[in-house]
């Protein structure tokens, strides 16, 4: 008990003495707190506000970083010569790196730590060995940094001069000022050196918006008198060097051999990802023998100098020299360029050293130099497709984009208040054809032989945003002040090539050579004519399109000429078949007969879904012409359609003569002056198709109730059968005349009558009863006597074998008495024995 007691007190002892050390060695200000700035004297100052920064290391010469811009800051430290000599040096630092920095300072707290003592030597800091200083204007603040830890609660022992103990902070705030954030130890042993701050860069601005943000570009081989020098206008990239080169290409060729250039943007986008891609790329002093080992010596032949100008003034001028070949060194960790790229020595002016960059395939850099003309703009126009609004064409073409959505119309001469719709194939083929990348062949000199008399095939005026929109839509838009069109003059045919002159809206022309061939990516590499493609007359421009319609839609259809008919359609569907019936309008011999349905569909699906002309003959013929085309003073045949509803409820189709080519026949729609042809299988459906009602025989099989058969002659004698419906819709036979005995099977006989309703005449003979029919003869015929519950009555005579036994020939009592022919399978049991029927 005695004992426990003395524990007691000595545990009690213990902890009031460590209370009262902590009392001794916390101050009320000095104690660890995880809340408040770690500089009160920088309150109120932002990330951008910092103008300076300074890093202190042990035994190694500070670094100082000055704030030049927003995002630009510049480095200054010392190195050594190879003599022991200190020499100041200057760079652009990475400016991610600096603000990052100079944001995880400002922001960071003090945290408590169970490790923390108030012994700075227990935590690295005596002495710190790394030093931190913020500037802004004439404000400071300073922070020693001594050991950090890594793990889950990484923390970083710091002390601030108004601080009389050492504090912690999470490690994360000096990981921007370390090589390796994952190691644990002196911080002064994991801080980075000069190369790890520098601006891995080598231009001013980044790869992906080279081109937006570049203004002008040098390239020169300085030894060799080789230069090139292109300028962005307002029209584009344009050569400054050589002169009267005109305009350079900026997209380039996709088709184009890694490492060589034929666009500017290509070109920018390589010079501008050209970066070091760690500290060991940057050498600060090279010796002479380095120099001319990487080809950066001033006399070096093969020396590539680029001077690059941004829209904001600013320039860079870079030395490329010599591939870096060497083996690899040790384990320093290179960061993996892409296949094909390759490492070179560069030396960028106003900054120390040389720099071992990667990040693009430079290996076409000295022939384009030599000859740039690769780049030289080969697109024969280089406006945004978009923005053209019109096309007018020496041929007597107008083309205006109007409406919303635009599309394109074709206006002027012969019918200048009615614009037509276009040939939408034609006129995208021509804006592909003028569009197509890298068409010009060569650039030879301006030569107006090439373009006078008959050597000019054609001009084309090309508008841009050139024309103001009308409400009218029949009215032809109106040409914006001051609008000039591209003027192109496709000229002499030479070769394989025509000569093409290029005028700009500014007037300045230039004259080239283009295939006469062209390989068009739009129509999938197809080579196309370029001058028959492009020559196109107002009847190669209009819509081929005839307006389509749908045979359901018809509920009329008239036809004169050399056949006169009318069919109307019936109201509702046929309740039997669900099919609409067609009866003859007219003549009045054929008055309240039917038509064959699917004859008359078949033959509207033809006309209603041909969709396109053949070609137009004549926009404006005279009545001479029209008498040669047979559409006047009538045309040979005349089609009109009437549409059950729409805005254009009647269609009128006029056919007259056929063509050079029989297989076509002029045509044109009433209201309508323009000749074309159509296929003159068209015409003739309407001509020569029989309408008369192939389903003629069809019928309710359920309002038969009587059922009369006569025949099977072979025998020697004829045979009658008699079949009545009683009233409870029952079967029965008939005797006589049915032999007695005879057993009827009522589904067979329902069978026979539901062949019977379905029946469809295979072909319809004309003139009168031939023997070869046997309709006439006791020994071929089957006489099929039907009556129905209306009174009526029908009669179908089969009789001998047609088409080779395929068919059988037969009449019928309807339609005033005619002759046909019916499938003969289906009827075989039924013709060849009465006991078809029976039991």
């Amino acid at each position: 008990m005695n004992f426990r007691l003395t524990a007691a007190l000595g545990i009690v002892g213990l902890v009031l003495v460590a209370t009262l050390l902590l009392l001794t060695f916390f101050s009320p200000e000095d104690s660890p707190s995880s809340e408040g700035s770690l500089f009160p004297q920088l309150a109120g100052v932002k990330p951008e506000d910092i103008d300076t920064v300074e890093i202190e290391r042990e035994n190694q010469s500070p670094i100082i970083f000055r704030r030049t811009g927003p995002q630009r800051w510049i480095m200054e430290w010392e190195a050594r010569d190879a003599s022991g000599q200190k020499v100041p040096l200057k760079a652009a630092a990475d400016a991610l790196t600096v603000n990052d920095i100079v944001r995880e300072l400002l922001r960071a707290k003090p945290i408590q730590h169970p490790e923390l003592t108030s012994n700075p030597a227990l935590h690295g800091l005596q002495p710190a060995g790394l030093t931190v200083t913020l500037r802004s204007g004439d404000t400071s603040a300073r922070i020693d940094i001594g050991d950090v830890t890594s793990g889950g609660r990484a923390v970083a022992f710091v002390m601030i001069p108004d601080k009389k103990r050492p504090l912690a902070i999470n490690r994360s705030v000096i990981d921007p000022l370390l090589s390796n954030t994952q190691k644990s130890g002196k911080a002064a042993d994991l801080a980075k050196s000069e190369g790890d701050f520098r601006n891995k860069n080598i231009f001013p601005v980044e790869s992906f918006r080279a081109e937006e943000e570049s203004q002008k570009l040098e390239l020169s081989l300085v030894n060799q008198q080789k230069l090139f020098v292109l300028e962005k206008t307002s029209g584009g990239w344009q050569f400054q060097l050589p002169k009267d080169w005109g305009m350079a290409d900026v997209q380039g060729d996709p088709q184009s051999a890694p490492g060589t250039f034929t666009g500017v943007r290509p070109l920018l986008n390589a010079l501008t990802s050209l970066r070091a891609s760690s500290k060991s790329d940057f050498v600060e002093l090279p010796t002479a023998e380095q120099l001319k080992q990487y080809g950066l010596q001033n006399d070096d032949p093969e020396l590539i100098q680029v001077r690059l100008t941004t829209k904001d003034k600013e320039t860079a001028t870079v030395f490329i020299g010599k591939p870096d070949t060497p083996e690899p060194k040790g384990d320093k960790k290179e960061v993996p360029l892409p296949t094909g790229d390759e490492k070179r020595w560069v030396r960028v002016e106003g900054q120390p050293g040389i720099i071992r960059v990667g990040g693009a395939n430079l290996k076409g850099l000295i022939p384009l130099i030599q000859n740039p003309d690769p780049l030289r703009d080969r697109n024969l126009l280089t406006v945004d497709r978009a923005r053209i609004d019109g096309l007018d064409l020496s041929t007597g073409v107008i083309l205006r984009r109007v409406g919303t959505p635009p599309e394109w119309k074709l206006f002027g001469p012969p019918t200048p208040m009615e614009p037509q719709a276009v040939n939408t194939t034609a006129v995208q083929r021509m804006l592909d054809l003028l569009g197509e990348r890298r068409i010009i062949r060569s650039f030879p000199s301006p030569n107006d032989a090439h373009f006078a008399g008959p050597a000019l095939q054609l001009e084309i005026k090309v508008w841009a945003d050139a024309f103001t929109s009308t409400s009218d839509a029949k009215a032809e838009p109106k040409l914006k002040d001051n609008a000039k069109p591209i003027i192109l003059k496709i000229g002499k045919k030479e070769g394989d090539a025509v000569y093409v002159r290029r005028i700009l809206p500014d007037g300045s022309s230039a004259d080239y050579l283009l295939p006469e061939k062209v390989k068009l990516a739009a129509a999938g590499d197809t080579l196309v004519d370029l001058v028959a493609t492009l020559q196109k007359t107002r009847l190669d421009l209009l819509d081929p399109n005839l307006k389509t319609f749908g045979s359901d839609a018809v509920v009329k259809l008239t036809v004169s000429g050399s056949v006169q008919y009318e069919l109307t359609r019936s109201e509702k569907p046929d309740s039997g078949t669900n099919k609409y019936r067609w009866t003859f309008a007219a003549p009045d011999n054929r008055k309240g007969q039917s038509a064959d349905s699917e004859t008359v569909e078949e033959m509207l699906r033809l006309l209603g879904t041909t969709q396109s002309v053949s070609r137009y003959i004549n926009e404006t013929p005279t009545e001479e012409q029209l008498k040669e085309y047979g559409l006047a003073p009538n045309p040979q045949l005349k089609v009109v359609v009437h549409l059950q509803s729409g805005e254009d409820k009647e269609r009128t189709y006029e056919f007259g003569k056929a063509t050079a080519d029989p297989g076509y026949v002029f045509a044109r729609q009433a209201g309508k002056a323009i000749v074309f042809t159509l296929p003159k299988l068209v015409m003739d459906r309407f001509l020569t198709s029989d309408l008369r009602d192939k389903s003629l025989l069809q019928f309710d099989a359920t309002q038969v109730v009587s059922v009369q058969l006569k025949g099977w002659g072979k025998a020697g004698f004829l045979t009658e059968l008699h079949f009545t419906k009683n009233k409870d819709g029952a079967w029965a036979a008939q005797t006589p005349p049915t032999p007695a005995g005879y057993m009827l099977d009522p589904s067979k006989l329902q069978a026979f009558l539901d062949l019977l309703s379905k029946t469809k005449v295979k072909a319809f003979l004309d003139g009168t009863s031939k023997p070869e029919y046997g309709l006439e003869n006791d020994k071929e015929y089957l006489i099929i006597t039907l009556k129905f519950t209306d009174g009526t009555e029908r009669v179908l005579k089969l009789g001998a074998a047609a088409d080779g036994g395929a068919a059988l020939y037969a009449w019928t009592s309807l339609g005033g008495g005619q002759f046909l022919t019916l499938d003969a399978s289906p009827f075989k049991p039924y013709k060849d024995s009465p006991g078809s029927l029976a039991r």
